[in-house]
């Protein structure tokens, strides 16, 4: 289906995160503990447990970085975004340890061999960063990249409080690392929580499709994984195909915005007599106009962007 300077004019409500896990969050059981938090750069704060400190004159012993300094604003932060749990304190997103930008944000914490949740807080609050692509950064978790090219500004904007969450399983020792592509490598919190692993169901197989059940073609291009910034990837693009991984790719509060005859095209799906998609690859952001701005000549192919207006010229090859 081709669209020749059309908007896209898709409501999402909630922004999903769209991370590569070592291990799926909704996999583990429901009973967890949180062993760990830390307030980067700051003062030790009120919870249960409590959020302890880690300032300039005494850094935390979490803390595996030796250049990395601290830093604070005294500017309010907003803590609406729907990533971050209940309670967790607005003055954590005030104060950040950050390192130079060839260097990185490494803290180490001693566990149980076991599963874990790693929570990761961050805040775009630097007056010279408050533009998209001022600050890009990369997040490994126990030596593999978990988030690749996650702008905090292009995502939830400036001043505001954002929460990335992986699920890994750990030896003796969980290490976590932020680096930065552009900018800094800065964070503002981190938050380490026991998981007990339940026995995965065993899966449903999937009915093969009927002859009358289209699938799309095969895509023969730049491949995209599900935990690359497809803004990165596809903004500005002129002339290419680009071949999307199966999971959830967050635009954030940004529409994607590709150039000229450029085809973007979900993973293998299926498609019903009636039109309704079962697309695996899923498009989500908060944009309020459109979170997609197809340019001239372009081609959307199965992408599921649930939640598009009745009206949306993206059907039927979008999904709805």
């Amino acid at each position: 289906m081709r669209f020749s300077g059309l908007k896209i004019a898709l409501t999402i409500m909630t922004a999903l995160s769209a991370v590569g896990l070592s291990v799926p969050v909704a996999a583990l059981n429901q009973s967890s503990a949180t062993i760990y938090r830390l307030n980067a750069g700051g003062t030790a704060l009120a919870g249960t447990p409590q959020w302890q400190a880690d300032t300039a004159k005494k850094p935390s012993s979490y803390v595996t970085s030796p250049s990395t300094k601290t830093a604070f604003t005294r500017l309010s932060v907003n803590t609406s975004h729907p990533s971050l749990p209940a309670g967790v304190p607005a003055s954590m997103f005030q104060t950040q340890r950050n390192a130079p930008s060839d260097g990185s944000v490494g803290l180490a914490f001693p566990v149980e061999s076991g599963a874990y949740e790693v929570r990761l807080f961050f805040a775009e609050v630097r007056a010279t960063s408050m533009a998209a692509g001022s600050r890009v950064l990369d997040v490994s978790v126990e030596g593999s990249r978990v988030l690749s090219n996650y702008d905090v500004f292009q995502h939830v904007g400036g001043h505001k409080g954002v929460m990335k969450s992986f699920a890994v399983s750990s030896d003796k020792v969980l290490n976590v690392s932020v680096s930065a592509n552009v900018g800094r490598p800065m964070l503002m919190g981190a938050e380490i929580i026991a998981r007990d692993e339940a026995p995965a169901p065993a899966p449903t197989p999937s009915p093969e499709p009927t002859p009358d059940t289209p699938t799309n073609p095969a895509c023969s291009g730049t491949k995209v994984a599900a935990s690359e910034n497809l803004h990165a990837v596809v903004d500005g693009k002129s002339n290419t195909t680009f071949c999307l991984a199966s999971g959830t790719f967050d635009l954030g509060s940004t529409p994607l915005s590709p150039g000229t005859n450029v085809t973007i095209q979900g993973a293998t799906g299926t498609r019903s007599s009636l039109g309704a998609i079962n697309a695996p690859t899923k498009i989500v952001g908060t944009a309020a106009e459109a979170i997609i701005t197809a340019g001239g000549n372009n081609t959307l192919r199965w992408l599921d962007v649930s939640g598009s207006n009745p009206g949306s010229a993206c059907q039927p090859n979008c999904g709805r």
